[in-house]
């Protein structure tokens, strides 16, 4: 496995078990294809919309925020 090649050491056979379950669950990708992945500047184009260009707001009741 990937995890005892990296890491040295296998893992704990419930780790193993609930890793897989999640797998099926939600119908993951288990090939060993190369996958898409986020590089750095799509996850910094990313955060920039997220946090300095998102224009939308949200109510403050609820949120723990006390204008008064």
């Amino acid at each position: 496995m990937l995890f005892h090649r990296e890491n040295g050491r296998h893992m704990d056979t419930n780790i193993s078990k609930d890793t897989l379950m999640y797998i099926d669950t939600f119908g993951l990708d288990n090939t060993v294809k190369s996958k898409p992945v986020l590089g750095v500047d799509d996850l910094l184009l990313l955060l920039n919309h997220h946090w300095a260009r998102d224009t939308s707001t949200f109510h403050s009741s609820g949120t723990g925020y006390n204008s008064h």
